[in-house]
């Protein structure tokens, strides 16, 4: 593992840049269909539930809360199926691909809940959870409410 690099100012400096980078870009994404989206339907993990301790990766929650943009998490009142989720043997990608894989078991995964996050902006957490309150229903199922109809949006 390579080790932390030294907290100094210039450190600190370098970080906060990197991060307001990646702000920036992740705002010009957002922008570019020419309008902002109002919210962005994610991942949470690349898995669902795991066993104590085996947790592997961060990266799809960990960059929006670097840039402080808020998420919720929407359970799908779905659940992992041993039937369904059969586990294929594939190429990794990569070593922590490999990791991920190695973890799955049909048997041990079968009836954990499954979730997606749903992203907003800097400052528009108001709007998520008014976009949240009418997604969730039509991702479980429950019926379709008009985005549009929503005071806040």
């Amino acid at each position: 593992a390579k080790p932390d690099p030294p907290l100094t100012v210039e450190y600190l400096h370098d970080l906060n840049k990197r991060i307001g980078r990646l702000a920036y870009e992740m705002t010009i994404a957002w922008m570019a269909s020419g309008k902002a989206i109002d919210a962005l339907l994610w991942v949470a993990a690349p898995h669902t539930a795991l066993p104590f301790d085996e947790w592997t990766d961060t990266t799809y929650t960990s960059m929006f809360n670097a840039i402080d943009w808020p998420a919720i998490t929407l359970p799908l009142n779905m659940f992992s199926d041993k039937n369904l989720d059969l586990k294929e043997e594939v190429t990794p990608y990569n070593e922590l691909d490999a990791k991920i894989q190695n973890i799955y078991d049909p048997e041990a995964f079968d009836g954990l809940p499954l979730a997606v996050q749903l992203i907003g902006r800097r400052f528009e957490d108001e709007r998520l959870l008014a976009v949240a309150e009418e997604i969730h229903p039509i991702l479980v199922g429950s019926g379709a409410v008009a985005l549009d109809a929503h005071p806040l949006l």
